[in-house]
């Protein structure tokens, strides 16, 4: 899932529709959600310089553990 399918989620006034969509929604995915553009380069901003700098960023290390 991506921040585009809850986004055409938040448009569908109907509720039965919208559960119908949920429904298939899990099936699919188990709701599982990818990261956006933005924090996928925040994360690799950071992981370049902690290379770079020899350290290690406690986002990242909360990503290592999964």
């Amino acid at each position: 899932m991506s921040l585009t399918h809850y986004m055409e989620m938040a448009g569908i006034q109907d509720p039965r529709q919208r559960a119908d969509i949920a429904d298939v929604m899990e099936e699919v995915s188990g709701f599982t959600t990818l990261l956006s553009r933005t924090h996928i380069m925040r994360l690799e901003v950071e992981a370049a310089l902690d290379r770079a700098l020899d350290t290690d960023s406690p986002h990242l290390s909360l990503l290592r553990e999964n």
